[in-house]
């Protein structure tokens, strides 16, 4: 009912601040690629008119040439990645990323926590056991 025999109580409010940042591309797997790639010579080597057989090779060129322009803008592999930068968030683009934090004297990452505090809400607890860290 109160908080004033919190001190009494055997047990202990902790709270934990997950932090995530979601895959920013989709994951591209060489499964997909060779099938799209056999996908392409079944149906090239199907009967049809020249007319639909060039519409259709024509598609194939510009989906391969807006690939490759999306890939030397947006490339998937950042300068983070190569310089193996743990602290960026522009790395790893198509995984998930967690914020961990070390504690001083600590050799594990964990994800930021700590005991709740008097009169102090969960969403409290967890901003202050990440300003600590």
């Amino acid at each position: 009912e109160s908080e004033d025999d919190l001190a009494a109580h055997p047990y202990a409010l902790y709270s934990m601040l997950i932090i995530e940042r979601l895959p920013i591309i989709s994951r591209t797997y060489e499964y997909e690629e060779s099938y799209k790639g056999v996908v392409r010579q079944i149906k090239l080597n199907q009967e049809m008119p020249k007319y639909f057989r060039e519409l259709y090779i024509d598609k194939i060129k510009r989906d391969d040439a807006e690939r490759q322009k999306n890939e030397r803008i947006r490339p998937r592999i950042t300068e983070h990645d190569m310089e193996n930068e743990n602290h960026s968030l522009n790395r790893c683009l198509d995984l998930r990323l967690y914020l961990l934090t070390k504690l001083q004297g600590k050799e594990y990452w964990e994800f930021p926590w700590s005991v709740r505090q008097f009169d102090e809400t969960l969403f409290e607890t967890a901003h202050r056991a990440l300003s600590q860290r």
